[in-house]
């Protein structure tokens, strides 16, 4: 179910997550919907969500709180993706997260756009619970270098296939490539550096690294 950028609000999320006809629900999208706390709430007490695969919560302000709020819902244990693209988790909402064991199924992650730092990188990176990830999207956050080199050396991340660091991600010539680190995946295809303000000696370090 797709309600992304209608006026939900929290009262509409709350209504949502009482309701006793959506107990098949598989997917559900309420990006830019104006959920806050309250509606977060509501949707993390949610019951006979079990067949939930999917949510969408991006460009609402749920915050770190909102991102614990979430953690403790029963139904959490069977997302595949979960986007929460924008939502102001901050690097202690991302933590909290990698921390869970009951989110080992996910299989796509989007981060995008938290103010997530090098430590919240290091927890996602290291974290066993995510060890099924495919597909995540850190672009627009804090990395700096040292959360992108992070990402080089955590053994974790076995399956990665596509990996995400656009914009202002910092990457430098002279660091190493996520794309040719062999802690993160040998499986892994796509590299996003896109907006990263990489010049004519940085483009030359990643032709090299990806012979």
């Amino acid at each position: 179910m797709d309600l992304s950028e209608n006026d939900i609000g929290n009262d509409g999320t709350a209504t949502i997550a009482a309701s006793s006809h959506l107990k098949s629900l598989e997917s559900l999208e309420l990006c830019a919907c104006h959920v806050g706390a309250s509606g977060v709430r509501a949707l993390a007490g949610a019951r006979g969500w079990s067949r939930l695969k999917k949510l969408r919560l991006s460009r609402n302000p749920i915050g770190s709180a909102g991102a614990m709020r979430i953690a403790d819902a029963d139904w959490i244990s069977a997302l595949t993706d979960l986007d929460v693209e924008y939502a102001d988790l901050v690097t202690m909402g991302s933590r909290h997260w990698a921390n869970l064991p009951r989110i080992q199924n996910l299989r796509a992650l989007n981060l995008t756009g938290n103010g997530i730092g090098p430590f919240g990188v290091k927890a996602v990176a290291a974290s066993p619970h995510l060890a099924g990830l495919q597909w995540l999207d850190l672009g627009r956050n804090r990395l700096g270098d040292r959360g992108v080199q992070v990402l080089t050396v955590q053994p974790r991340l076995p399956r990665l296939q596509w990996l995400g660091l656009r914009r202002k991600c910092n990457w430098r010539r002279g660091s190493k490539s996520p794309g040719r680190s062999p802690h993160i995946s040998i499986r892994l295809r796509h590299v996003d550096l896109s907006e990263n303000d990489i010049r004519d000696p940085g483009a030359e370090a990643l032709r090299k690294r990806g012979r």
